[in-house]
């Protein structure tokens, strides 16, 4: 019974050190397949970040904004001259305080592309 005991608890400490230290915030993808990848990162050559031009002429279409590295999908809408971002979840941002914020824009890509 003790047995059990002492490898259930250091089963535990294992595993909380393992916790503790792994790094989730850190998705990489494969650079030979960086056209399905949704986060693209520096080591991929087939990324495509969208600026203000690009977005204008998207409207309607689905997006990644990347904060804090942070991946967030979102829709973009034009309207009244004001480029508009709507999370799932339905709230609505500005062009100017995602900027502001050091948001970055990226179009998904899948293999067909």
């Amino acid at each position: 019974m003790q047995y059990v005991l002492f490898c259930i608890v250091v089963f535990l400490i294992g595993y909380v050190i393992y916790a503790l230290t792994h790094n989730k915030g850190s998705v990489f993808c494969d650079p030979t397949e960086c056209a399905t990848c949704p986060f693209p990162h520096d080591g991929c050559k087939h990324r495509k970040e969208l600026f203000y031009y690009d977005l204008i002429r998207m409207d309607g279409q689905h997006i990644y904004v990347e904060i804090d590295q942070k991946l967030i999908p979102v829709r973009v809408r034009y309207e009244n001259k004001l480029l508009w971002f709507v999370s799932s979840m339905g709230s609505v941002t500005l062009y100017d305080d995602i900027e502001k914020a050091g948001g970055k824009f990226f179009k998904k890509f899948s293999k067909t592309s």
